[in-house]
């Protein structure tokens, strides 16, 4: 009985200790090299509309861009306005949220690194493809800010290996960034 007594406390432990590390699991975004090599395009544009439907009883939200500049433009897209599929949203009184979905507030520039698939544009791994861009009247500069931007470490999914970030976390000068993604671009 002691013996039985003393798993069970052994399994309670073990499992209330990987219980603990499961929840506290970050994924650590992927490069910018692989972000931009991955994704079908890239847009800079602003945010014009936004709606949540039903289907397939889940709830979407379609997010409107009018694009001002393809950065990368692999499916020769020609329209200004691209449409996001987006799982979540709210119709009517019912809500639906899924952990990582980006959250888009109509009027704000963004910039997106966009994958396609069936005709429909997803962001690279849900938020890890949305930056904002907002711009800093003090400095007269645009910065942008988004996911990439808040972890040291990333990581390559080509070479599967973890890559240090050198540079201070935070916000970038959108020029410069913008520049760096172009020269990616092949």
């Amino acid at each position: 009985m002691i013996r039985c007594r003393l798993f069970f406390f052994l399994v309670a432990a073990v499992t209330f200790l990987w219980v603990t590390f499961c929840c506290a699991t970050i994924i650590i975004p992927s490069t910018l090299e692989y972000m931009t090599d991955f994704s079908d395009t890239i847009v800079i544009g602003h945010v014009t509309d936004k709606y949540s439907y039903w289907e397939a009883n889940n709830i979407f939200t379609n997010i409107v861009i009018d694009v001002d500049e393809f950065v990368k433009n692999s499916n020769g897209e020609s329209s200004s306005l691209i449409k996001l599929k987006i799982p979540g949203g709210k119709v009517g009184d019912t809500s639906s949220e899924l952990n990582g979905a980006p959250l888009f507030t109509v009027g704000e520039k963004v910039m997106l690194f966009l994958k396609k698939i069936n005709d429909t544009y997803f962001p690279y791994g849900l938020n890890y493809g949305v930056y904002q861009i907002f711009r800093d009247d003090e400095q007269n500069k645009e910065f942008i800010d988004g996911p990439l931007f808040n972890y040291s470490e990333h990581y390559n999914l080509r070479t599967m290996q973890t890559v240090n970030i050198n540079e201070p976390l935070g916000k970038k000068e959108l020029g410069p960034f913008l520049e760096g993604v172009k020269k990616l671009v092949k």
